[in-house]
């Protein structure tokens, strides 16, 4: 395993609406090299629905990696979205903000998690390994959450398995075997739940199922893989040179 969770926190919703939740790190400062990600399930239960998410960290703009809505029909609707960036040298020794927003005002409850050993880019393709899936469930009373079909192209990537609610409260229960989940979820939470939790890619179809507990809610849930750093050049063997050598005629 390349990668190492160096650490986590989050941010548990409130009775407060809004349009941005904050999250710092708490067990250390930020390392060189290392990635932040962030994942949030912003809540409204009236018809002002939250959209269109960003995320930065310390001021800069993290990398949009997906995003999902879910409404179970009553109005209330949770909107999770999952957000990641290297660490910019200008913040490495620092603890900085890192901020989720959305439009219009919901609850909101965020997870981040600090990772080394990801691979380094600005774009979608250039962190994740594929098309991230994602899954709205719009009914209510639905367990276990699952994942949406996904599929990564390499071994022992950092899959990471976000689940996000409008508030039930539901308790989070078990996950998939093989995950680990992180010590900062948000459970029992009456105004939006957020479960992180993750594994090594297998080089395949991964799947991933998080059992409910309480009043399940609507959720939305995320499943990716973060691509490792490109390895160094494989070296080529040396083909040896043949000379073409002039052969004279002795009389």
């Amino acid at each position: 395993m390349a990668w190492a969770v160096l650490q986590t926190n989050s941010t548990a919703a409130t009775a407060t609406a809004g349009t941005s939740v904050s999250t710092s790190p708490v067990t250390a400062n930020l390392s060189a090299g290392s990635t932040v990600i962030a994942a949030f399930a912003a809540a409204a239960a009236t018809a002002s629905n939250p959209t269109t998410p960003t995320a930065t960290c310390g001021g800069t703009s993290m990398v949009h990696i997906a995003d999902v809505t879910a409404s179970s029909g009553t109005g209330a609707t949770v909107l999770v979205a999952l957000f990641a960036l290297n660490t910019p040298a200008g913040q490495v020794g620092t603890k900085p903000a890192i901020v989720g927003g959305w439009t219009n005002t919901a609850t909101a409850s965020q997870g981040i998690l600090e990772v080394s050993g990801l691979a380094t880019g600005a774009t979608l393709g250039t962190l994740v390994d594929g098309t991230p899936a994602t899954k709205a469930q719009n009914t209510t009373g639905v367990t276990p959450a699952t994942a949406s079909a996904y599929t990564d192209t390499a071994v022992n990537e950092f899959t990471l398995f976000v689940y996000g609610d409008d508030g039930g409260p539901a308790t989070l229960g078990a996950l998939s075997t093989g995950y680990t989940t992180s010590a900062s979820n948000v459970s029992a939470n009456s105004h939006a739940d957020l479960g992180l939790g993750w594994k090594n890619s297998s080089n395949g179809a991964e799947t991933a199922s998080w059992a409910l507990s309480g009043t399940e809610p609507a959720w939305g849930t995320i499943l990716v893989a973060f691509l490792l750093p490109a390895g160094p050049p494989v070296a080529r063997p040396m083909l040896p040179v043949l000379q073409s050598v002039k052969r004279g005629a002795y009389y």
